[in-house]
């Protein structure tokens, strides 16, 4: 079985991972952007959002939930391993 060209999935994906983040508040948007997009801690999630390490830890799991809900509407079924697989070749972009 041959794996997805990562640059081509994220073409594919990239219009609906746009939608459902622009559908997230603003807080759980930007955690998701710097845990995922940026590659940042969770301590230093928490220090830019003011929360604990814990709380941004909760804030990204939960946000990633409602990802994977509005992404699943739109026929995506891995959220976490889509926004991983795909956010390095944003970061070049």
């Amino acid at each position: 079985l041959l794996e997805p060209d990562p640059a081509a999935e994220w073409e594919r994906l990239r219009p609906m991972i746009d939608d459902v983040i622009h559908e997230l508040d603003e807080r759980d948007r930007e955690a998701v952007l710097l845990r995922f997009f940026e590659d940042r801690p969770f301590a230093e999630i928490g220090a830019t959002l003011h929360l604990s390490e814990d709380a941004a830890r909760m804030r990204v799991d939960r946000a990633l939930e409602k990802l994977r809900v509005a992404l699943s509407r739109r026929g995506v079924k891995s959220t976490g391993a889509a926004l991983a697989g795909v956010s390095h070749c944003a970061i070049g972009k």
